[in-house]
């Protein structure tokens, strides 16, 4: 089994948080071997294999996980185009997704998704 290593930078990173919501996410996908986030370097690298996940899907989780808008991926100047088409047989992947409370207050609500 091939593991591939790819380097990436991560665009709109606002805070260490959602560095470390994109690891949580990214590490949870089957396939994937290692996922590291240096926020302040903007920088992630993803262990993978290539035949179980795609830097496409990858970079779908990356766009998704987080509240702020305008996350991205790209390796070397090129975007990471995000595709949630890959299906991934019998596995769900938790994603979060912001909830806004009455008062505007972004809050945090976990919610099982199949990534398919």
């Amino acid at each position: 089994m091939k593991i591939e290593t790819q380097h990436v930078d991560v665009h709109g990173l606002n805070c260490s948080n959602c560095a470390a919501k994109v690891e949580r996410a990214v590490a949870a996908l089957p396939g994937v071997h290692r996922a590291e986030v240096q926020f302040e370097a903007e920088r992630a690298t993803f262990g993978y294999t290539p035949t179980v996940v795609s830097l496409e899907l990858i970079g779908y989780i990356v766009e998704n996980v987080c509240e702020s808008n305008g996350l991205s991926i790209s390796v070397d100047g090129t975007r990471v185009t995000p595709d949630q088409s890959q299906t991934i047989t019998g596995e769900e992947i938790d994603v979060a997704e912001p909830v806004r409370d009455d008062n505007g207050q972004t809050t945090e609500q976990s919610s099982d998704r199949s990534v398919t």
